[in-house]
C-alpha cells in the first residue's frame, strides 16, 4: 500500500505570463494600499510601516519580478518558468 502523498502541483507558464501575473498582483496591492511599491518598501525599511504577511508577499513579488527582468527566465526552460 502506497501512502505517499502526491507531489506539489507544478504549473508551467512562459516568462512573459509570469511577469504579467506579478505585475497584476503588484498593481492590485498598490491600488489596495493606495501607495506605490517604492513607498511601501521604503516605509517598511524605515519602520514607519509594519511588515505584515501580505506586505511581505508584495515585496517578494517585487523582488521576483526584478530578478526576472534582470536575469530573464532562469527557471524551467529558456521560454517557460515554473511556479
Amino acid at each position: 500500500m502506497n501512502s505517499a502523498s502526491p507531489g506539489p502541483r507544478v504549473k508551467r507558464e512562459t516568462v512573459e505570463e509570469t511577469a504579467l501575473r506579478l505585475r497584476t498582483f503588484i498593481g492590485r496591492m498598490e491600488h489596495r494600499y493606495e501607495m506605490s511599491s517604492v513607498e511601501m518598501e521604503a516605509g517598511v525599511t524605515a519602520g514607519s510601516i509594519r511588515e505584515t504577511a501580505e506586505l511581505s508577499r508584495w515585496m517578494s513579488a517585487m523582488a521576483f519580478l526584478r530578478d526576472l527582468i534582470v536575469h530573464g527566465g532562469t527557471t524551467g526552460t529558456p521560454t517557460s518558468s515554473t511556479r
